[in-house]
């Protein structure tokens, strides 16, 4: 799965959990056998708790920085 984002009007309502669980489910289907989850906020911690329940594992951590020009 590549970056999933939700807009505002429905975060905080697992939009991202289903559309990842929704993958899953068809990946599984079709035979694969292992997906990488892509990026996950370290603050959206409902996804990370849907994520390790799953039994996946972090493999790494991206930091995003920001600095005005």
């Amino acid at each position: 799965c590549c970056m999933q984002f939700v807009v505002p009007e429905y975060r905080h309502k697992a939009v991202n959990i289903a559309m990842f669980h929704e993958a899953y489910l068809q990946a599984r289907k079709l035979g694969i056998r292992e997906i990488e989850a892509g990026q996950i906020d370290e603050t959206n911690v409902p996804s990370l708790n849907y994520i390790k329940r799953m039994g996946a594992k972090k493999l790494f951590t991206w930091r995003q920085y920001e600095k005005k020009l």
